[in-house]
């Protein structure tokens, strides 16, 4: 009986069970996918990344080490994700709790992952003293390298002299630059000046 119910209806109800154009499933080409995906809010951002000029082999070779824990390996897949349970993810997303997207350590809106990352302000310092450790690795490289030093320091030890030189290079540490122009960030964390070379290196 169902059947023939369903053969009757054409247009007798808002379901139109007898056409059989609803039952016809909408198949999507790998072009509309990736159309779809790309204007995706959360998703397309995987997208993105992966067409910028990114060397993608070597973003993912540290998967193939299998040197971390398994679940470090998925908490950097969530962040490369931005799946990470920020209020505004939980708020967002999830949606099962009426969470306000506040941050949790500036109590400003909004804790994304761009916003913890970059925008921030209790964190800011947290950043840039780790942007300063790593520079300070650097900088006692390429003194090496020039032999502007002669021995190498632990890097938790080691504190870089702001400047160091010899007859084939010189090397500056955070030290303001004059130009020309005006230029806001003028004081780039490593200047290297190779005179063999003929050329002046701006790490910042």
């Amino acid at each position: 009986m169902h059947k023939d119910v369903v053969a009757v209806d054409k247009g007798f109800t808002p379901l139109s069970l007898g056409k059989n154009k609803w039952r016809k499933i909408i198949e999507l080409s790998t072009v509309d996918h990736v159309v779809v995906w790309k204007i995706k809010e959360l998703h397309g951002w995987f997208y993105k990344v992966l067409t910028n000029s990114v060397d993608q082999s070597s973003s993912i070779s540290w998967l193939k080490y299998g040197n971390l824990f398994g679940e470090t390996e998925s908490f950097v897949c969530a962040i490369m994700d931005e799946v990470i349970k920020t209020n505004n993810y939980r708020k967002h997303n999830i949606m099962k709790d009426v969470t306000p997207d506040i941050c949790r350590t500036s109590h400003r809106p909004v804790e994304s992952k761009k916003h913890i990352v970059s925008g921030c302000s209790r964190l800011n310092g947290e950043y840039l003293h780790r942007h300063k450790q790593v520079a300070r690795i650097i900088y006692q490289q390429l003194a090496l390298r020039y032999g502007l030093v002669e021995n190498e320091v632990p890097y938790y030890r080691y504190n870089p002299t702001p400047f160091l030189g010899n007859g084939h290079a010189l090397l500056y540490w955070d030290r303001s630059i004059v130009t020309d122009r005006f230029i806001t960030a003028n004081k780039p964390d490593i200047v290297v000046e190779n005179r063999s070379a003929l050329r002046v290196l701006n790490y910042c």
